[in-house]
């Protein structure tokens, strides 16, 4: 009795984990340039320790079912440091690029919606933004951005480098859709 529920439950796991990759391999893929980035500099601090990057989501992404979305960049933060939890929260103020503003230049929502722990010799980083991607589709959330801060460490220097000369990050975001109605 106990082999069948075991069989069971295995063929129904396999079964879940295929629909998923099926899912995934019928997923579009659309990916942007990050160019638009500034740094938040606290008063009572020398240095920067938030980075706040904009990026414009296309069209393409209306009615359609956002199936998961990443955020990649090149940390820099204390060499003193193995590690640095990053949080990311969206935006909620306009603000200017290229630009270092104040903490009072910008708010953003407190909730932290993802976060990661970078290693420090790491090359690049990746951090999951798909609950903001899919807020600011459904227009639940408007599209000012996110920042990116120290989980750990909010006193500690924090910045990106530029994942190559054209761009300061890359968002990947696969999706499916728009559903056709009939």
């Amino acid at each position: 009795m106990l082999k069948k529920q075991f069989f069971a439950s295995t063929l129904i796991a396999v079964l879940g984990i295929a629909i998923l990759l099926i899912g995934f391999a019928q997923a579009n893929e659309v990916t942007i340039k990050v160019t638009n980035v500034a740094l938040v500099k606290p008063d009572n601090l020398s240095f920067p320790n938030k980075v706040l990057l904009k990026f414009d989501l296309p069209s393409v992404l209306e009615g359609s079912r956002i199936d998961y979305a990443k955020l990649r960049f090149k940390s820099e933060f204390d060499s003193t440091l193995k590690y640095m939890g990053i949080m990311v929260h969206p935006v909620t103020s306009d603000w200017t690029a290229n630009s270092i503003l104040s903490d009072q230049d910008v708010t953003y929502n407190r909730a932290k919606l993802s976060f990661m722990a970078v290693k420090q010799e790491a090359l690049e980083a990746e951090l999951d933004i798909t609950r903001m991607v899919k807020a600011w589709v459904k227009g639940s959330l408007p599209n000012k951005g996110i920042i990116l801060s120290s989980m750990d460490k909010p006193d500690e220097a924090f910045n990106i480098t530029p994942l190559n000369p054209n761009m300061k990050a890359e968002v990947q975001i696969f999706y499916t859709g728009p559903e056709v109605k009939k």
